[in-house]
């Protein structure tokens, strides 16, 4: 092989490579024009997104029942199918509600709440995972979102959260807390003592005092 011919070899090779760049943007339409004509394309932004929610509902069962299914295959069905998929499940901020703080990445989590927006927060999540409590302090930074805070900890974990929960939580319906190691004492202006919604406490190896303004709104009513 000529000397010409060896310096001609990278341009032909950037010649085949646009050509194949080429077809694949053929393909991706060809397969974008398939998929809209899928009948489940047919459906409304609203009805898909519905859609999705109840499929979401599976990502908040327990990790060994047969129907659960982990944020990372709630993202691969909704936002992972097709581009109008993904353009409906961007814009839904209910299905962004739907967060596993004890998985995933703190990066995930903060790009999930901001794209939640105002939506309320189911907060679950065990502090002695790999981010379980970066993720949790996350979202205490709005605690005026969460609907439901459950938490498993030990007492380390209990003081690098505790002094979060001063701001009043007018959503909160549901508190569960699980110290796994010793006791902790709660304090008794929690919640800056305004919790008027909670509907649901339970409390293992946590102490709260009698007068406490949580017990009052559940058997005050």
């Amino acid at each position: 092989m000529d000397l010409a011919r060896l310096l001609s070899l990278p341009l032909e090779i950037d010649v085949l490579q646009s050509e194949r760049a080429a077809l694949l943007k053929a393909i991706s339409a060809l397969d974008s024009r398939r998929n809209e004509l899928a009948p489940i394309s047919k459906l409304s932004p609203e009805l898909l997104s519905e859609t999705f929610l109840v499929i979401a509902a599976h990502s908040r069962l327990s990790a060994d029942h047969p129907e659960y299914l982990s944020s990372a295959e709630l993202r691969i069905c909704t936002l992972g199918v097709c581009h109008h998929w993904r353009d409906v499940a961007r814009s839904c901020a209910r299905l962004w509600g739907y967060i596993d703080f004890s998985r995933d990445s703190p990066a995930r989590v903060r790009e999930a709440l901001e794209q939640s927006r105002s939506t309320p927060l189911v907060v679950q999540a065990n502090l002695r995972s790999t981010h379980g409590l970066q993720n949790v302090l996350l979202a205490l930074e709005d605690i005026s979102r969460i609907e439901c805070l459950d938490l498993g900890f030990q007492v380390s974990d209990f003081r690098s959260f505790h002094h979060r929960l001063v701001d009043p939580a007018p959503a909160l319906a549901v508190l569960r807390l699980n110290c796994d190691q010793s006791e902790v004492t709660l304090a008794p202006d929690i919640f800056g003592g305004d919790a008027p919604s909670l509907r649901e406490l339970e409390l293992r190896g946590c102490v709260i005092s009698n007068d406490s303004h949580l017990l009052r709104n559940l058997f005050g009513r």
